[in-house]
């Protein structure tokens, strides 16, 4: 019976229940021997199921690791490549960068209007600005890592690759799955192996933290600031026209001989803004005599009633009470000539207000607060309302007489009321520009 279940051991088709009917089916010395060593067995086998499992565990682990990993991997070597193809197409073409940086800027400014010299200038320089900068970026990258322009993609990513197949060995190490081949290994055996796997994964890992702080920086993002970086153009404002493109503007714009010779007259500088010329001709070709006849005499009707009410003998000529008086006197005026409407006070009003709050140091969120008022409105309603309010300032006395001065003298640019029109609302729209 000994003999038989011995042989038992050795044979794969047999189950525990065979092995049981052989232990107990002999003497008490020898069942009582072989019950010992199959309880031996037993735990043995909890114990390698428990491995198993474990190492089941680790596994799957260290598929969500790699796939996490090779992530950023792919991330690298995508930049790595983009940098390689832009060295070799730079090679083959000096323009390349150029190429870049107008994409960019068409890309940015899809209806560039390119009618005036300055436009085209303007395009030409931020251009220029960007391909330097993109060339400097470029050239930056090239010199501080170790870059191989023969590199492939495979050869890229195969360091990785090569970790991660180590790392699955380590994992499915026979002494991770097997209880005998871990007891074997206290006595050494399969210790050398163990040790230049170890060696292995550590060179492997240093390698690509290594490659991975050295390549980090081709995934940060280009830093392009300045004027390296394109503008995006939306106000056509902004661009200069020349005293011939200036001329052509005024003669296509203007149908009227007489009031178009005017302007072209008024035209002597070498390069003004568009806006420059929208206030010249305003100024010169409107007739402002009627609407000053007409705020002159509104202005005289509110005087009497501002020092009747105020009980006073004479206009303020300073301080706050000058400053109060002006403004009332400007919307009555209004009012009574409808040259302005609500509309156009409260524009007045806001820009008193952050002219005094710049002057008494508010708080920047108050003038900002103040400055989102006055961007609320257009930029032709705000004009509208500079020009009221020049009109109305030529129909005080004290104002008209400061122009008639420099209308006489022969040291400033002011040669007629228009001048001083233009003069002034140039000054009041650039202050408008300064706060918008």
């Amino acid at each position: 019976m000994a003999d038989n279940f011995k042989s038992l051991l050795g044979r794969k088709d047999v189950s525990y229940l065979d092995l049981a009917r052989g232990a107990f089916g002999q003497s008490k010395k020898q069942k009582k021997k072989n019950r010992l060593g199959m309880a031996g067995l037993f735990l043995m086998d909890l114990w390698e199921a428990n491995k198993l499992a474990k190492v089941n565990k680790n596994l799957q682990a260290l598929d969500e690791q790699k796939v996490f990993e090779q992530a950023g991997v792919q991330k690298r070597w995508d930049a790595y490549s983009i940098l390689i193809e832009d060295e070799k197409s730079f090679k083959k073409d000096s323009n390349y960068f150029y190429t870049q940086a107008e994409s960019e800027f068409n890309r940015l400014n899809p209806d560039y209007d390119m009618t005036l010299q300055s436009q085209r200038d303007t395009r030409k320089q931020d251009i220029a600005d960007n391909q330097k900068r993109l060339e400097e970026i470029h050239k930056e990258k090239l010199n501080t890592g170790n870059i191989d322009l023969k590199m492939t993609e495979k050869q890229f990513i195969k360091p990785f690759d090569d970790y991660y197949k180590s790392r699955k060995e380590d994992v499915m190490d026979p002494r991770n799955r097997s209880a005998v081949h871990q007891v074997l290994g206290m006595f050494g055996l399969g210790n050398k192996r163990r040790a230049d796997l170890d060696e292995k994964i550590k060179t492997e890992k240093v390698f690509l933290e290594q490659r991975k702080n050295d390549l980090g920086y081709l995934i940060n993002p280009d830093e392009i600031t300045g004027k390296a970086s394109i503008e995006v153009y939306r106000d056509p404002s902004m661009f200069t026209l020349t005293n011939n493109e200036a001329k052509l503007k005024v003669i296509q714009g203007i149908k009227d001989p007489v009031q178009q010779q005017q302007v072209l007259r008024s035209i002597t500088e070498e390069n003004i803004s568009s806006t420059a010329l929208e206030n010249k001709i305003i100024s010169q070709s409107i007739n402002f005599n009627p609407e000053i006849a007409k705020a002159q005499q509104a202005g005289k009707t509110f005087d009497a009633l501002y020092l009747q009410r105020e009980s006073r003998d004479a206009i303020p000529t300073s301080g706050d009470d000058l400053i109060s008086y002006r403004m009332q006197r400007q919307d009555y005026i209004d009012s009574q000539t409808g040259m302005g409407d609500e509309t156009s006070r409260e524009i007045r009003k806001i820009i008193y207000s952050i002219d005094q709050a710049n002057k008494t140091g508010q708080p920047e969120e108050v003038i900002a607060g103040l400055q989102n008022q006055l961007n609320s409105f257009t930029t032709d309603k705000v004009r509208e309302n500079f020009i009221t309010t020049i009109i109305v300032s030529l129909a005080d006395p004290l104002v008209e007489g400061k122009v008639n001065s420099m209308i006489e003298d022969d040291t400033n640019n002011i040669n007629s009321e228009a001048d001083y029109v233009e003069s002034l609302l140039n000054r009041m729209y650039d202050t408008y520009l300064s706060v918008k």
